[in-house]
């Protein structure tokens, strides 16, 4: 397949408010939302359920004192993403002001 290249069309920083980032990019005419954050701000907002082994783990590593992150990926509508960027655009030049 060869390499590829995936394009960022937008970044929302890491806050301590939200807990998490949010990465959206593009690559091969796909557009793609992925978030890393803390494993209990994320899992309320995953559609999936953590299993009971990924539920294990964290525990495990939360007891050793490790840090954990979890990673989510979303595939959106070019369409939904064009909309979205546009609103979020507008709360973001409001949000500097």
């Amino acid at each position: 397949q060869g390499e590829k290249t995936f394009e960022i069309l937008c970044e929302i920083a890491f806050t301590s408010d939200r807990k998490r980032m949010t990465v959206i990019g593009k690559m091969d005419e796909q557009v793609y939302c992925i978030v890393k954050g803390a494993d209990n701000v994320m899992q309320p907002l995953c559609c999936k359920r953590y299993s009971e082994a990924d539920n294990e783990a964290l525990s495990s590593y939360s007891k050793l004192g490790l840090r954990t992150l979890v990673f989510a990926t979303k595939t959106l509508n070019a369409g939904f993403f064009e909309q979205w960027l546009s609103r979020y655009s507008k709360a973001d030049v409001s949000d500097e002001a």
